[in-house]
C-alpha cells in the first residue's frame, strides 16, 4: 500500500500541497488531498469529521484509504471547488461544498470496494440500551450484586475491613 500512495503523490499537482507550493508529505484522506506539514496541522485542527490526516511516509495505509486518494487528488479537488465553492477561502473545508465533495468521494470509494454507504451509516448508529440497563449507562464497572437491590442494601449495611471495596 505504501508504494501505491507514493505513486499517487507523483500524479499531477499531488507532489505539492493543495493550499500552497510546499512539498506534500501528508494527506487528508477524507478529502483526497495531498498537503504540506503546515496545512496538515491545520486540517488536524478541523477534526476528523472534516479532514482525516495521515502521513504519506510515516503512517501505514489501508486499501480503502488509498482508494480515497486515488479517487480524489489535488487536481480533482481544485476543479470541484472552483465550480462549487464561492466564499471565504478560510471556510472552504467546513462549507456545504466540502460536505458534498466528501460525500461524493466516499460514495465512489464505497461503490468501488462493494460497500453500501447507507448500510454503513446504519451500522454507525448507537445501539439502544435495554431499559433495565439504562441506569448503568455512565457506570465504569459493576458486578452482579449491583443488579439486585436487596444485595445492594445488604452490602451497604456491612462494615468491615472490605468496606473500601463495597459500592456505597
Amino acid at each position: 500500500m505504501q508504494r501505491n500512495i507514493e505513486n499517487l503523490k507523483t500524479r499531477g499537482s499531488n507532489a505539492t500541497c493543495y493550499s500552497c507550493e510546499q512539498p506534500s508529505n501528508w494527506a487528508s484522506v477524507s478529502l483526497g488531498l495531498f498537503l504540506c506539514i503546515t496545512h496538515a496541522g491545520k486540517h488536524r485542527g478541523y477534526g476528523t469529521h472534516i479532514s482525516t490526516v495521515r502521513s504519506i511516509d510515516l503512517d501505514s495505509w489501508t486499501p480503502k484509504q488509498v482508494c480515497f486518494m486515488r479517487k480524489g487528488g489535488n487536481d480533482r479537488a481544485r476543479e470541484f471547488f472552483e465550480k462549487h465553492f464561492y466564499g471565504n477561502p478560510d471556510q472552504i473545508w467546513t462549507s456545504p461544498a466540502a460536505d458534498e465533495y466528501r460525500h461524493l468521494l466516499k460514495q465512489e470509494v464505497y461503490d468501488e470496494i462493494g460497500v453500501d454507504l447507507e448500510e454503513e451509516k446504519q451500522a454507525d448508529k448507537p445501539i439502544e440500551l435495554d431499559p433495565e440497563l439504562r441506569k448503568f449507562r455512565n457506570a465504569t464497572a459493576f458486578g452482579s450484586a449491583d443488579l439486585n437491590p436487596h444485595k445492594q442494601q445488604q452490602q451497604r449495611q456491612e462494615q468491615s475491613c472490605w468496606s473500601c471495596c463495597t459500592i456505597l
